[in-house]
């Protein structure tokens, strides 16, 4: 933090992620510092802790959801139950109360197909969301999924469209 603190006149936004940086036990000290300083402060999160959100979104003036799969499967690409109720609250929060915000799904084939992506944009759209991105998946060595093509992703985001304003990232 000192270092960034330092470089305060060339360094305005600063966003806060990797794995879910909103379980970070020093989080809270790092918000009310980046705060105190100034900086627009940007989280990417999984929206699995909508308290933090609630008591943090006068500090925050972006966040970036990832929305891991529709919700009738997001426990098979979790490997875990998640309380979807958590998603949702977090959703309509970031709704109501952060001004700029995406929701975002990585398309992975293994989990994430067209219907997937649909079922997702249907529940944003009906909750008022102004932004859902889906994000290419890139392949990685040593797994044998294969990436969609690009003309499929644009299918899928010309359908998404019809619910939600679709943008792609990473074709």
């Amino acid at each position: 933090m000192p270092k960034l603190l330092e470089r305060k006149d060339f360094v305005s936004h600063v966003i806060l992620s990797g794995g879910e940086c909103t379980i970070i036990p020093q989080i809270q000290r790092i918000i009310d510092i980046l705060y105190d300083n100034k900086f627009h402060i940007g989280i990417h999160t999984n929206g699995y802790t909508p308290s933090f959100l609630e008591n943090n979104f006068k500090k925050i003036d972006f966040i970036g959801m990832d929305i891991k799969n529709d919700f009738d499967n997001y426990n098979e690409i979790c490997a875990v139950k998640v309380d979807i109720s958590k998603i949702k609250q977090s959703i309509s929060f970031i709704i109501s109360n952060i001004k700029d915000y995406e929701f975002r799904t990585t398309v992975y084939p293994k989990y994430i197909n067209f219907e997937n992506c649909i079922s997702i944009a249907k529940y944003l759209g009906s909750v008022g969301a102004k932004k859902y991105v889906l994000q290419q998946y890139k392949k990685v060595p040593g797994l044998n999924v294969i990436p969609f093509s690009s003309e499929k992703l644009l299918e899928i985001q010309k359908s998404c469209n019809e619910f939600v304003p679709t943008y792609l990232r990473g074709i």
